[in-house]
């Protein structure tokens, strides 16, 4: 499948080694409660503390969206976008992530995101680093490129969304090895590798920004 063998198609759910698969009836389910309980929390006010806004000024400023290069353990996070001639980079391996929604921080896109497209709470994420550059497939716009990784077990609660026909687990050295991924997901990744001693390792803050 796109050059991956071991992708899961869109709507099935993940089985770890002896976990018990759930119905996917009941497991759309929890997903539209969870969303609709996460709609009504980012109407409060964003919690104190977190230091996933960004530093003062950056959480404000104009950005297109946001992705995130999303660690489970020594594995990377990775979804196969549509195939459709309407999309940049239809049928591309890609990351989760998309475009910013009126008054949303980088943090409060990023989350959204998440949540629509594979059904994870960021807010249980470690943020290891994070960087604003110009967009490769629009002019004079911005994008907020996260790495980030979740606790153990947070495989388990992978559930896609209505975007994207499959999603996969791989060790990040894979995704250079891949036919078709969005071309400015290897770049960021490449510049990640080179601040840290190893995949899956916090950046020091000074090279954030």
């Amino acid at each position: 499948m796109a050059g991956l063998e071991h992708a899961v198609p869109c709507g099935a759910p993940f089985l770890a080694d002896g976990a018990v698969p759930q119905a996917a009836g009941a497991a759309r389910a929890r997903q539209t409660a969870h969303r609709r309980d996460r709609r009504r929390l980012r109407r409060l006010p964003p919690r104190r503390g977190t230091g996933h806004a960004g530093p003062s000024g950056l959480s404000e400023a104009a950005f297109h969206g946001c992705k995130v290069a999303l660690f489970f353990g020594d594995r990377l996070l990775i979804t196969l976008r549509d195939d459709r001639a309407d999309i940049p980079f239809p049928a591309h391996w890609d990351l989760p992530g998309g475009g910013r929604e009126p008054g949303e921080t980088p943090w409060q896109t990023l989350a959204r995101e998440a949540e629509e497209e594979v059904g994870l709470d960021l807010d249980r994420a470690e943020v290891l680093w994070r960087v604003c550059r110009v967009a490769t497939h629009i002019a004079d716009a911005m994008v907020w490129f996260y790495v980030a990784a979740m606790p153990e077990g947070a495989e388990r609660d992978i559930l896609f969304g209505d975007e994207g026909t499959a999603w996969a687990l791989v060790p990040p050295e894979r995704i250079f090895l891949l036919d078709k991924v969005v071309p400015s997901h290897l770049s960021r990744l490449e510049q990640y590798r080179t601040l840290v001693a190893d995949w899956g390792g916090a950046v020091d803050r000074a090279h954030w920004d």
